[in-house]
């Protein structure tokens, strides 16, 4: 079964793979999976309201005040982390008053624990809106999904809410600097990982030049139970071919 939902605004420390103990800020509803996106692997399961306009389920978010308030409770008591990162059970970027989020996690950290970083795992699909880049800018690591080269795979593997659009994405990964791709790959015949779809795909990280991907399958039962995890091996062909070709540097995780 996937995993169950965040309960919570502020969760873990979670062992992350990639950023070690991370403390997460959940913007999202915790009673139901509220997202732009309806990925066929995603752990949390399938998407039950798929938009990008949370304002209309804002009685359902977690208030500014109430963020900042759960961060300074955890910080009185435990300074133990790595990282702070924007997560949970959605796309932190809907979030309707990101901006204000930001800076106020942003002041929170400076006041309990000034040398952790703090970091986003996105979705990709808020770019357009001038107030969530200015707030991306602000973090110390931008990490952004990008799990396909192409609009059909994209609208088969990722789902998206019928207003968001691959080349928009795609178009606005180019014009970010100092970002780091994420990206799943998956088998099966619902997945991402034919021939074509892994070519599509690093054609497009060569012209987003992100300062590197990390790539990685399957870890947990996905909501889409026909996909198949892809073996290390042949992520590792990925990687070096996207190293030798277009030297970007990768990550496997």
């Amino acid at each position: 079964m996937p995993i169950p939902l965040q309960k919570t605004t502020i969760y873990g420390p979670v062992n992350s793979r990639r950023l070690g103990r991370s403390l997460g800020i959940n913007l999202s509803p915790c009673q139901y999976k509220l997202c732009s996106f309806n990925c066929l692997y995603c752990h949390y399961g399938w998407t039950e309201y798929l938009t990008n306009v949370f304002s209309q389920f804002e009685k359902d978010l977690p208030s500014p005040e109430e963020v900042e308030k759960a961060l300074e409770d955890y910080f009185s008591k435990n300074t133990h982390i790595d990282f702070i990162t924007f997560s949970g059970n959605g796309e932190p970027c809907s979030y309707p008053k990101f901006q204000e989020i930001v800076d106020l996690v942003l002041k929170v950290r400076d006041k309990f624990v000034l040398e952790k970083k703090v970091a986003i795992l996105s979705n990709s699909t808020m770019l357009e809106k001038r107030s969530v880049r200015d707030a991306l800018e602000k973090l110390d690591l931008r990490i952004m999904k990008f799990d396909c080269g192409n609009e059909n795979t994209f609208k088969r593997f990722n789902r998206p809410y019928k207003e968001i659009s691959f080349q928009r994405i795609y178009e606005n990964l180019k014009n970010i600097n100092d970002i780091v791709i994420q990206t799943v790959l998956a088998g099966g015949e619902r997945g991402n990982f034919s021939i074509k779809d892994v070519e599509d795909w690093k054609e497009r990280i060569a012209e987003i030049k992100p300062l590197y991907v990390q790539l990685y399958s399957l870890d947990r039962e996905p909501a889409d139970t026909s996909l198949k995890k892809v073996e290390k091996e042949k992520l590792i062909e990925v990687k070096d071919d996207l190293e030798g070709r277009y030297k970007i540097q990768v990550e496997i995780y």
